[in-house]
């Protein structure tokens, strides 16, 4: 199995230093990193199967969610943007991701209440920096 890197790349205003530090904070905990995974298109990563410490802030688009099939996620340290949630959630299969890979680290009190109000399993986790 594939360990993977998860990046944001950014474009144009929306390039973010705090984007580059989640990186290199989960980047302490891989042995090596055999690729890099895009944050903003992760329902159309394909490759083997790849672990991905899914931190940080998610997501300027929320129509790229749930991630591929191919990514085998730990999430820990996750944050919802809350204008997002609404859309982030609104899929079956989105809610089966989250099912399916609980119980979710949360970076922030206000992304626990989110996802515990959704019924997800939820600890605090804080972030990974």
């Amino acid at each position: 199995m594939k360990e993977g890197l998860l990046i944001c790349s950014g474009e144009h205003e929306r390039k973010n230093i705090g984007d580059y530090i989640q990186s290199v904070a989960a980047a302490r905990f891989y042995n090596h990193v055999d690729c890099l995974v895009e944050r903003e298109c992760l329902d159309s990563y394909r490759a083997e199967k790849t672990k991905v410490i899914m931190n940080g802030w998610f997501m300027h688009h929320p129509e790229h969610w749930p991630p591929s099939e191919d990514i085998k996620p730990l999430l820990v340290s996750f944050h919802i943007v809350p204008r997002v949630a609404e859309k982030i959630f609104s899929t079956s299969e989105s809610i089966a991701f989250f099912k399916h890979n609980e119980p979710i680290g949360c970076r922030d009190y206000g992304t626990l209440r989110l996802l515990s109000s959704k019924g997800f399993q939820t600890y605090f986790s804080g972030c990974l920096t």
